[in-house]
């Protein structure tokens, strides 16, 4: 496992061991047990790339079954954020087609053994989107109450970076696939910067404590 990887993993595990605690005493909300097997199931698929499945020629089946169930986890938790019905019907609208999308991109347009730039994208521009409603949300219905001191800001601030930095890597990594592998390498390195911010304003929102009225 490399550097970047196992900062990664170190960041994944904090947030989760904090998580754990809280589910442990019984203080955790659906949202926050939501993104606690988000993170689990990110550090799984770390540990698989990095590990357990990087003697194989190509792993990138892994994201394709990966890629659908984030976004589906995503979408859930953007659900329990008590926003509009209006909202959270556009969301879970969005959820069987994304996963129909995704399965016409496996089989027919980027298959198992290429990295699924299409699906990635568009679960990142969904994402953002998600995390654009809910900002817009607590901006009108919870202008009275500071954003810094609900939880689900600070997560929602670190789903938004990861996205951002997801869109930005799988925008053009299939391109630099095709021009040198090593310089595709480094620019998906680089994309571990978004990761890490995420994982510590999650980490932010999940030390917070008095979670009441911020859904």
């Amino acid at each position: 496992m490399g550097l970047v990887s196992s900062i990664y993993v170190f960041f994944l595990s904090l947030d989760l061991l904090f998580l754990s605690i809280k589910w442990y005493h019984k203080e955790l909300v659906i949202p926050f047990k939501i993104l606690a097997i988000i993170l689990l199931l990110a550090l799984l698929l770390e540990l698989c790339t990095s590990i357990f499945f990087s003697g194989l020629s190509n792993n990138l089946f892994l994201y394709h079954i990966y890629s659908p169930i984030e976004f589906v986890l995503y979408s859930l938790y953007f659900t329990n954020l008590s926003m509009a019905k209006e909202t959270n019907k556009f969301i879970y609208l969005n959820i069987p087609l994304f996963l129909l999308f995704a399965l016409i991109s496996s089989a027919f347009i980027q298959k198992i053994d290429v990295n699924n730039g299409f699906v990635t994208t568009i679960e990142s521009i969904l994402n953002i989107l998600y995390c654009l409603l809910y900002l817009r949300h607590i901006n009108i219905y919870q202008i009275a109450y500071r954003a810094e001191r609900n939880p689900f800001f600070w997560v929602t601030i670190g789903i938004l970076f990861y996205s951002i930095g997801y869109l930005f890597v799988e925008g053009f990594l299939n391109l630099l696939l095709e021009i040198s592998i090593d310089t595709a390498r480094f620019y998906y390195k680089i994309g571990f910067l978004f990761k890490y911010v995420m994982c510590m304003m999650f980490l932010v929102g999940i030390l917070i404590r008095k979670p009441s009225h911020t859904l």
